[in-house]
């Protein structure tokens, strides 16, 4: 999910390790940060959030909760 507080561009993703199928889940940032009810740029293809940072700050404690959860950020 690529998000933007107009100060910082990051994609984030979110997946769950699966032992069964020795890989990653689908991508499920958009669920975890409601994608759905944020402002969307359709010309920069990206969310428009508060701030970048508390965004990834909630995303890092959501990996700290399972040793299967993974969080990745890109800064665009």
């Amino acid at each position: 999910m690529k998000m933007t507080d107009g100060k910082k561009t990051v994609e984030i993703t979110m997946k769950v390790w699966n032992d069964f199928n020795t890989g990653y889940s689908p991508d499920w940032s958009n669920d975890f940060f409601n994608a759905g009810i944020l402002p969307y740029d359709e010309d920069e293809d990206f969310f428009i959030v508060d701030d970048v940072d508390y965004c990834i700050e909630q995303a890092e404690e959501w990996e700290a909760e399972d040793e299967n959860n993974a969080v990745f950020v890109e800064e665009l």
